[in-house]
Order: structure tokens, then C-alpha cells, then sequence
């Protein structure tokens, strides 16, 4: 079992958000069997059916930043802050070593959107509608 505790600090010219990461995991480095961690800013468990394939699911608290194009017609130039709660499902496959292939399913709820102008000033925030995505990721690791 490990503890683990902190600051996150998201630094973004128009915002920032400082958040505390806190949690405990749970045989976190084995391929095989379970394994988890309850904490925030994400909580999962996995199950390694092997040392390739993992089912996991998830739940995280995720904040993202977009630069706007200059032809927005939101504003020219301007920036995008996403904030969402975000459960998953997935399946981990490890073809190789230090390549990781993920895909799944995830449903975004609490959405909410802030547009920044290109001075760095607050124009409009408003909540999303709750939505479903899916998932392909590829991770090499070197």
C-alpha cells in the first residue's frame, strides 16, 4: 500500500488552478491481478489479466486550455478552459514493452467552458451538456 500526497499546479497565462493530490494505491506496480488507488485527482482500479492485457476503470477530475484560432468567431485568438469529471472504461493492451495501446469508453459529466479573449479577460463561462466519447491511445515510453 502507498500514500501519496501533494500540490497540483495547472499554470496557464489566463488562469491557474492549484489542487491537492492526495490518495492511496494499491499494488500498483503489478501486470497481473488487481490493483487500484482512491484518490484525487483520479481514482481506478485494474484488473491485469496478464502481463498484456488490463481492464480498467476510472474516474478523473480533468482541466484542459486551447488556444483559439485567429478566425474564431468566438474571439480571434483568444483561449478555451474545459473542466470535466470524467468515468471510463478500458482496456489496456502491452504488445511490446514500453508501448501501451488504450481504448475504451468515457462519459464526460459537470462540463463547464470558460472563453478568455486574447488580452487574457474572462468573456463567458457556461456549463456543457453531459456526453459520451471513446478512446484510443498510444503510449510509448522511453
Amino acid at each position: 500500500m502507498t500514500l501519496y500526497g501533494g500540490l497540483g499546479i495547472l499554470y496557464h497565462t489566463v488562469d491557474t488552478d492549484i489542487y491537492p493530490v492526495l490518495g492511496v494505491g494499491w499494488n500498483m506496480e503489478s501486470k497481473i491481478g488487481f490493483s487500484g488507488s482512491a484518490g484525487f485527482p483520479e481514482t481506478m482500479i485494474r484488473y491485469g489479466f496478464n502481463a498484456r492485457t488490463a481492464l480498467k476503470a476510472d474516474f478523473q477530475y480533468d482541466i484542459r486550455y486551447y488556444q483559439l484560432a485567429e478566425d474564431n468567431n468566438l474571439t480571434s485568438k483568444g483561449y478555451l478552459k474545459t473542466e470535466d469529471l470524467i468515468p471510463s472504461l478500458l482496456v489496456e493492451y502491452n504488445p511490446i514493452e514500453k508501448l501501451i495501446l488504450e481504448f475504451g469508453v468515457r462519459y464526460h459529466l459537470e462540463r463547464n467552458y470558460t472563453i478568455f479573449d486574447n488580452k487574457e479577460n474572462e468573456l463567458r463561462s457556461d456549463d456543457l451538456s453531459d456526453s459520451l466519447s471513446f478512446l484510443l491511445k498510444v503510449e510509448y515510453q522511453f
